[in-house]
């Protein structure tokens, strides 16, 4: 036994040994032709990276007693939240809850683009379902073409509407042999309640303005929304209130710093 552990130690001695290391560099003694050689090396971070959906389990996890952090800070970008939970440590240990867009921000950019009246109803039963006044679905239901009159449609603004202080868009359907023409009027103007990330339930107004064009094969529907990107930098400022309080009321509050940026390798 005495001679196996001796030869383990020289197996061990021949791929040499540390003789002196800190958090970034280690010096490793190794053997060379001409002897033994100091040599210094990197020292490999090590990287662990834990992922969390839901708002709740990413805030669970950072104030959990089990959870080692000194010095964490937490990065909320666009595309999701970085914790680093000992910042400026070789060891990168990282929780990320992920900003996935919710549906209904995603139909909304959808709508931005231009779509058919079917798809605007589809989106209008499924994904924005209770996201906007029932009146738009309730008028573009109402809305049934032939192929006849989707080959005459002229479209026109028509001013304002008192009761309600919108302009509305009155499409007119007209029949070439002058029998049967109808109009069909919508509001202009309308507003979207959405969510914008899966993991932040809170919704957000967004005015939009629509406008209606066609093509020859139907009406084309297009929602211009204001200031899009200004109401998201809106919701990530409060999606990072909402971390710091919710961090806080778990305890953590003196080893988590909150800021609004990106968290970058290096």
């Amino acid at each position: 036994m005495l001679r196996e552990a001796m030869e383990f130690f020289r197996e061990q001695l021949l791929r040499g040994y540390c003789l002196h290391e800190t958090p970034y560099k280690r010096v490793v003694v190794e053997p060379s032709e001409t002897g033994w050689v100091a040599k210094e090396r990197d020292r490999k971070p090590f990287t662990r990276d834990h992922i969390f959906a839901t708002m709740e389990g990413f805030i669970d996890y950072l104030t959990s007693t089990h959870t080692e952090a000194d010095r964490g800070i937490v990065f909320v970008g666009e595309g999701d939240v970085v914790a680093r939970l000992r910042y400026g440590h070789v060891e990168r240990h990282k929780a990320v809850l992920r900003l996935d867009y919710a549906e209904e921000h995603v139909a909304l950019r959808h709508l931005s683009q231009g779509v058919g009246q079917k798809e605007l109803w589809r989106l209008l039963v499924s994904r924005l379902q209770g996201c906007v006044d029932d009146s738009l679905l309730v008028a573009i239901e109402s809305l049934r073409l032939s192929r006849k009159e989707e080959q005459a449609i002229e479209i026109a603004k028509i001013g304002l509407v008192k009761a309600q202080g919108q302009r509305q868009i009155q499409v007119a359907f007209r029949d070439p042999s002058g029998e049967g023409d109808r109009d069909f009027s919508v509001m202009s103007q309308w507003t979207f309640n959405v969510r914008f990330w899966e993991c932040f339930q809170r919704a957000f107004s967004v005015e939009t303005t629509l406008e209606v064009t066609t093509d020859g094969d139907g009406l084309h529907f297009q929602f211009h929304p204001r200031r899009l990107d200004l109401i998201e930098r809106k919701a990530r400022l409060d999606l990072v209130d909402t971390l710091r309080q919710g961090i806080h009321d778990g305890g953590a509050a003196a080893r988590f710093t909150i800021h609004e940026g990106e968290y970058g390798e290096g």
